[in-house]
């Protein structure tokens, strides 16, 4: 564990268990998206490798984004 994540854990276990939980459940959230990231990231890569590209509009992409982005903002507030 690196020094930094170390601090965080020893401040965040001066917290009240409640805070604890919070920050708990937001940083297993934070690793869970992480994970699928990297997952999808090494998907991505072994699928080049073979040879399986498929050609996608950047514009699509991009407007796939902000709807979902500004799900996330509106779950959040």
């Amino acid at each position: 564990m690196t020094k930094t994540l170390e601090k965080a854990f020893s401040e965040a276990a001066r917290l009240d268990k409640d805070a604890q939980d919070h920050i708990g459940r937001e940083l297993l959230a934070h690793v869970q998206k992480f994970q699928l990231l990297r997952r999808d990231i090494q998907e991505g890569v072994r699928s080049l490798d073979v040879g399986r590209v498929v050609a996608v509009n950047i514009e699509d992409v991009i407007k796939r984004a902000h709807k979902r982005h500004a799900k996330t903002k509106k779950r959040t507030r």
